[in-house]
């Protein structure tokens, strides 16, 4: 996941310098007004699910131990809207955006009694409100980005003994932040291209996992890091 995650990092911090370098100085171009666009890119994340309480409410040597981390990456896609303001080369703004990720993660543990358990976790749609703000090098941008993030997740987790399997389900909206950065590059007065990394934490949570009565509580830590290309049309 670490080296992932530099290598992202890596990837907007060599555009932005790069980007920087062959730039003009100069406010030419007018980065002011509305815009919307849409984006898609490339994503991963890892969850670590801890044990809170367990279905049949005895307890057990599992309970606040790490039981699995499903590590998932996938495609995904949204759309985004937003308003920037220019004051000579500096640029800031708000941007609401909505995803649509192809993420889902599966892990599996042994519990104490020796029996086989599983997890999985399945983000749905990730919507994000941010302020960005960065430096204008006539038709490039360079810039950061921090706000919330809200997410759609649904969990399964299997378990129970031989011949007893249960099968629990259990689905929220979390309540996260989402941080960034990229370069953005106009290739008309109303067109322009950009490059986007995100990372998006979801926080730990306590998740009800359910079959009929029964119920299970994990805690649940997850973050997201992704890697976008989008287009803008500036009104």
């Amino acid at each position: 996941m670490k080296k992932h995650t530099a290598v992202l990092l890596a990837a907007v911090f060599a555009a932005a310098l790069a980007t920087e370098a062959s730039a003009q100085d100069g406010s030419a171009y007018d980065w002011s007004g509305f815009y919307v666009g849409g984006n898609v890119g490339y994503g991963f994340a890892d969850s670590d699910w801890v044990l809170v309480n367990n279905a049949s409410g005895h307890s057990t040597g599992d309970i606040g131990k790490t039981q699995t981390s499903p590590e998932f990456e996938g495609m995904l896609g949204g759309i985004q809207i937003g308003r920037n303001w220019q004051d000579d080369k500096i640029v800031y703004g708000l941007e609401a955006a909505l995803t649509i990720p192809d993420l889902e993660g599966y892990g599996t543990w042994t519990n104490s009694s020796g029996y086989f358990r599983d997890a999985s976790s399945d983000i749905n749609w990730i919507a994000s409100l941010t302020g960005r703000g960065g430096m204008t090098f006539d038709k490039t941008l360079v810039y950061g980005k921090a706000g919330l993030a809200f997410a759609g997740v649904d969990y399964t987790h299997t378990g129970g003994q031989p011949g007893q399997v249960r099968h629990f389900e259990g689905s929220e909206t979390t309540l996260g932040v989402i941080v960034g950065a990229g370069v953005e590059q106009a290739l008309t007065d109303k067109w322009s291209l950009k490059f986007d990394y995100s990372f998006t934490y979801l926080g730990i949570n306590n998740t009800e996992v359910s079959e009929g009565g029964r119920t299970a509580v994990f805690n649940v830590d997850q973050g997201i890091h992704s890697l976008a290309v989008g287009v803008n049309y500036r009104f």
